[in-house]
């Protein structure tokens, strides 16, 4: 049914769903659709997502035009358990889920929630094509696979199934400044809902951007019951950010965690090769700029970067002399990343015998006997592993300081 691909803190798993439904049909409970749709011109793709699912779930279309009430009403004539409804011209799709949809939402005991998308300029077209394809074929892609969805829920005990982050050429943003400007809102939000659980800034693995997931009902009751209105929603034109809207946006997956459920990632195959080749190519690209402009070309040492800038920040304190050990490729990498932080060294070092050239990148390069006289030297070791420990006694034999810089 699943593909287990990342569990990475227990808090959001992400699995691959297939399509068609997996092992034999078993009763589910009770499930509905809520879909919140504005935009005429892609009406007709959003309801055939529907009409291939209308078998297993009452579905539930709320909207403010008037002309996508008139035309999926007349498109969906004679199908009893989709149901069109309007809805006032605030709070877009998380007004039609939580004010719109609030009556319906407890005879359910499993709730799935989508909407429409358009891009506001031209260049971010081809994003949301493929986010249109992540909110919608990731949540009901068919009917198999919402039965499969399903069983994951109540297998793994999950009171939220989120869509990917979205990717693109745009939209990657969000995964440098997922919360954006929205922390406090979500903080001041979970206390208005009286959640428990606390809200870390650092996990932002359980934050539900796009607003387009599966839920067991009980797992987000604190949201659901809570007595919204359509006032409590910003008027149109919606701010781009900074919201309430945005601050619930992000807060489900905390929701279904205070609740005591578990948090997950749902995509169909299609689109996690889609995202696979695409992330590929992000993080070639992104290593190629990270080398070439900063020395770091691995997770490690991207991960550890902040913390090795506070070392060498120490080094450089005060009117001490720092030189690079090592006038190889290895500290000639890593002299672009002291650049970066804003030092530049004395010049390199390199083992007696073995100067090449009396400089190196615009710096003197001295043999090691040549610091003898120096006072208050710091060597910064930018050679290869294997040689770093020798050098390491070198230097305690004749008493200078150094560190040992992440090279690999």
């Amino acid at each position: 049914m699943t593909n287990k691909v990342h569990g990475g803190n227990v808090k959001n798993d992400t699995h691959i769903i297939e399509s068609i439904q997996s092992g034999r049909e078993e009763e589910e409970g009770k499930s509905a659709i809520i879909v919140n749709l504005y935009y005429p011109d892609i009406l007709d793709e959003c309801l055939r997502y529907l009409g291939e699912i209308a078998e297993i779930a009452d579905i539930y279309i709320f909207s403010s035009n008037s002309i996508v009430l008139e035309r999926a009403s007349e498109k969906l004539t004679g199908i009893k358990n989709i149901f069109v409804r309007q809805k006032e011209n605030r709070g877009r799709d998380l007004s039609a889920l939580l004010v719109g949809a609030r009556t319906y939402l407890k005879a359910y005991d499993y709730i799935c929630f989508t909407h429409d998308k358009k891009a506001k300029h031209e260049f971010l077209q081809n994003d949301l094509k493929w986010w249109m394809n992540n909110i919608w074929g990731n949540t009901v892609g068919s009917s198999g696979y919402v039965r499969n969805v399903i069983s994951l829920m109540k297998e793994g005990n999950y009171g939220i199934l989120m869509v990917p982050k979205p990717v693109g050429i745009h939209m990657d943003a969000l995964y440098s400044t997922p919360w954006n400007d929205n922390y406090e809102h979500v903080v001041q939000l979970a206390h208005k809902l009286k959640l428990e659980v606390e809200i870390k800034k650092e996990d932002t693995d359980i934050i539900s951007l796009g607003s387009a997931f599966w839920c067991q009902t009980d797992a987000l009751k604190k949201i659901f019951t809570y007595n919204w209105k359509y006032e409590d929603f910003p008027e149109e034109p919606m701010p781009d950010d900074g919201t309430i809207s945005h601050a619930i946006e992000r807060i489900f997956g905390f929701v279904a965690i205070d609740a005591g459920y578990n948090v997950g990632t749902i995509m169909n195959g299609e689109y996690a090769a889609y995202m696979v080749e695409m992330l590929q190519e992000k993080m070639q690209m992104t290593y190629k700029w990270l080398w070439e402009n900063l020395g770091v070309k691995n997770t490690y040492q991207l991960e550890n970067f902040n913390r090795e800038q506070k070392i060498i920040e120490e080094m450089f304190t005060g009117d001490k002399n720092v030189y690079l050990y090592g006038a190889g490729n290895y500290g000639v990498k890593y002299l672009q990343r002291l650049i970066f932080w804003g030092y530049r060294p004395k010049g390199y070092v390199v083992s007696d015998g073995h100067r090449e050239s009396m400089y190196c990148q615009g710096f003197p390069v001295k043999e090691l006997h040549e610091l003898k006289d120096e006072r208050d030297v710091e060597i910064i070791i930018t050679t290869n592993p294997q040689l770093q420990n020798i050098i390491a006694t070198q230097l305690e034999k004749i008493g200078i300081s150094y560190y040992k810089a992440i090279i690999v």
